[in-house]
């Protein structure tokens, strides 16, 4: 939000700190998470300031699902310790009427980890029951039976089909991380300096977008590259099936004339 349209806001100081929310709220389902955490944690301690602890907590959680889905996994669990602690300490539950699978996602995809208080893992997807998801030997990410819509491919500038190769390359390699060199000169071999490195971090925020409307999947950051981030409800083909499901076509492409 600009300085002007800061200067916009109108009513109490309740009322600001609501358009404000409203405003980080929207950005969020944008994916422009530049900045996003801070600004969800500087209302967060106004809210507290205040003695609305409810708000508090609500927007502590909000900051650690911008630090998830921005791939700052560890962050995320900090975070979203700090908040349930607090929820746990003054008996807070998350309410279906607005709970979401992306607060419940800090729960089920590792990033609550095996200390954290038996409050946050309760929020994790309560109601309703996360769907199950597949990621087949084509990269086909398959929810509850049916594959993901071209449609859903279709965010950001990047393009479907950078999206989709850029999501098998990095599922190919599951587990592990998909190098970040290695994906440049996959994806845009033939651009020179710094145009692949910045193609793929928008392609990246863009394959984000498109994985936030599938709960228990992610894309985590690392040193050495990006790695595919898979909760209970997903299971993913292995390399091994990847190599068995593609043997054929490639043995008839060898075979000798």
């Amino acid at each position: 939000m600009t300085g002007s349209q800061s200067a916009a806001l109108v009513g109490t100081p309740f009322q600001r700190e609501a358009q404000l929310t409203l405003a980080a709220l929207v950005k969020l389902a944008s994916g422009e998470l530049s900045g996003l955490a801070k600004r969800f944690l500087e209302l967060a301690a106004r809210a507290g300031e205040r003695g609305d602890l409810v708000t508090e907590f609500a927007l502590m959680l909000w900051a650690a699902t911008v630090e998830r889905r921005s791939g700052h996994s560890e962050a995320a669990a900090r975070r979203a310790r700090v908040a349930a602690t607090r929820g746990q300490g003054q008996g807070f539950r998350l309410s279906p009427n607005w709970w979401t699978t992306d607060l419940a996602g800090l729960g089920a995809d590792g990033t609550a980890t095996v200390g954290e208080p038996a409050f946050l893992s309760s929020c994790s997807f309560p109601w309703p029951i996360p769907p199950a998801i597949a990621i087949d030997s084509d990269s086909r990410i398959i929810v509850a039976g049916v594959s993901l819509p071209d449609q859903a491919w279709r965010r950001g500038r990047s393009g479907p089909r950078v999206l989709r190769r850029l999501f098998d390359l990095i599922a190919a390699q599951y587990p592990a991380p998909a190098a970040r060199d290695d994906l440049c000169d996959a994806l845009w071999p033939d651009s020179d300096g710094d145009r692949p490195a910045v193609n793929l971090h928008s392609a990246l925020n863009d394959l984000r977008k498109v994985l936030a409307d599938t709960p228990g999947l992610d894309i985590r950051s690392e040193e050495s590259g990006y790695s595919l981030v898979a909760a209970e409800n997903v299971t993913v083909a292995s390399r091994a099936q990847r190599r068995s499901d593609r043997r054929p076509s490639s043995a008839l492409s060898e075979q000798p004339r």
